[in-house]
């Protein structure tokens, strides 16, 4: 599994051994052209994951607050709205 983290997250190189962190850039120096390179290829994959966790967001069971539920219900509900995202992205 490869994780792709920010400079913030960097503590986690120890806890998650394949992590791939984004460069920020630096005040003395400009980032190199590899770095600029490897920052294009995280950015890219998550605006692909954002995009789509704010379109699993836009069906709004999957984010609202249930109380006194039957269990799992609210996996059943994250189950429906990815599968209607999944389902949206086929159709175009």
């Amino acid at each position: 599994m490869v994780c792709w983290f920010v400079n913030g997250f960097q503590g986690a190189a120890t806890d998650i051994p394949d992590l791939t962190f984004m460069m920020s850039k630096r005040k003395p120096r400009p980032l190199t052209a590899a770095e600029k390179a490897n920052n294009t290829k995280i950015n890219r994959r998550r605006i692909l994951n954002e995009h789509a966790i704010g379109a699993v967001k836009r069906l709004r069971a999957s984010f609202d607050i249930y109380r006194n539920i039957r269990q799992n219900i609210l996996d059943d509900i994250m189950l429906a709205a990815c599968g209607l995202w999944n389902y949206r992205q086929r159709e175009d």
